[in-house]
């Protein structure tokens, strides 16, 4: 399910831990995303939609880990396709700044094998480079990041296969 933000009444960011919240204390971490963000009916991703991401697996299965927004979406009929996400709050467990995390893929139309070219590139803010350093920081974005990719093939690889109807 898709999710979007709704302003409160006096037109501002509902309450939950948003992205502009700097606080350190992890008590304050929420166990579920924000009022804010709203559900709506499954349609095509654009702009101003996003979801939320819960933690699989381990002690924290199911909790609340982040929700991100679309922030650009750009699928020319030639040309690279660009997606463009903002992580707008954290849960338990987030590694880095809420708000700070940006991530685009890019992707290449099919080349003459069928092979279609991919990149990541993305950035985020933390507390401390001890942080990053002892927590394998980097080496948990990588891993992140390779899985979100080979989602990406594997439903690519589904979607060319030819469908076996009865």
């Amino acid at each position: 399910t898709w999710v979007r933000r709704e302003a409160d009444a006096a037109g501002g960011a509902a309450e939950g831990r948003a992205a502009d919240d700097d606080s350190d204390d992890k008590a304050d971490t929420p166990a579920e995303p924000s009022a804010s963000l709203v559900p709506v009916p499954r349609a095509p991703l654009k702009p101003g939609l996003g979801f939320v991401l819960r933690h699989r697996g381990g002690s924290l299965d199911g909790h609340f880990y982040s929700a991100s927004e679309c922030v650009a979406l750009e699928t020319p009929e030639d040309g690279v396709w660009r997606l463009a996400m903002q992580t707008t709050e954290a849960g338990v467990g987030y590694m880095v700044i809420p708000g700070s995390e940006h991530s685009e893929v890019e992707m290449w139309p099919e080349d003459e094998n069928g092979a279609v070219r991919c990149r990541m590139i993305g950035g985020a803010a933390v507390m401390s480079r001890i942080y990053r350093w002892r927590s394998g920081l980097l080496a948990k974005l990588t891993r992140g990041a390779d899985t979100m990719l080979e989602a990406v093939e594997e439903e690519a690889k589904r979607r060319a296969a030819p469908s076996k109807k009865s």
